[in-house]
């Protein structure tokens, strides 16, 4: 066993994990900004449209 080698995969193995986590985090993150966005602008927009 190459333990260099090992701890390479080892070392991406972890860095894909915690990418994976990152991602969902910030998609999480984007989805409820752009819904209170929405919650937020979208009677203001109608609004002015309506006005």
């Amino acid at each position: 066993m190459n333990m260099a080698r090992d701890g390479m995969l080892l070392l991406l193995l972890l860095f894909c994990i915690l990418f994976t986590y990152a991602l969902l985090l910030v998609l999480l993150i984007a989805n409820v900004v752009a819904s209170w966005a929405l919650t937020w602008t979208w009677p203001w927009m109608l609004s002015m449209g309506l006005g």
